[in-house]
């Protein structure tokens, strides 16, 4: 099966009738760079960190607020891990069709077999329906754009478990 990209990414984002804006800019794999180049947008400006469980060999995707450090104390209590680590490139591209820098919460839709658990930071979880949500569509080099509400009704298509971070 095919992997969704962009292009299908906004496909599916007509079919279910979710307005998107989609906004280019300079390539950015670090929130310092995005601050440096004003790469900030209206709403809430998320970051995506793939993280594996090594003993158990769970995957979590945590979506949260860019500027916030994971607390990994916290996340444990969440999701049970003990040995969490990041993921590596050749799992991003096998379970989210995505790259290093380019990791996205859409990316979840290319995981099949959902194997990835995401985890949806406190930020995200509090914000008001029509929040802006801003996301990588699959590449650095731009910035999507959707209602909050719009966001959990693409993660629930996906079939993936969602936790929330409280």
């Amino acid at each position: 099966m095919a992997k969704v990209g962009e292009k299908e990414l906004y496909d599916i984002f007509t079919e279910m009738g979710i307005d998107w804006e989609t906004h280019e800019h300079p390539a950015v794999f670090h929130v310092s760079e995005g601050d440096e180049l004003g790469v900030v947008f209206p709403g809430l400006n998320l970051k995506n960190l793939y993280i594996r469980e090594k003993k158990k060999d769970d995957r979590y995707l945590v979506v949260m607020d860019e500027h916030k450090r994971l607390d990994f104390k916290g996340l444990r209590d969440i999701t049970g891990w003990k040995k969490p680590t990041f993921g590596d490139e050749t799992e991003l591209e096998e379970y989210m069709g995505v790259y290093p820098g380019g990791v996205t919460a859409f990316g979840v839709i290319n995981d099949v077999n959902n194997v990835i658990t995401v985890v949806l930071g406190e930020d995200i979880v509090q914000a008001d329906d029509d929040t802006m949500i801003n996301l990588h569509p699959f590449r650095n080099t731009a910035t999507t754009s959707i209602k909050k509400k719009d966001f959990m009704r693409y993660l629930e298509r996906t079939g993936n478990r969602i936790v929330e971070e409280k």
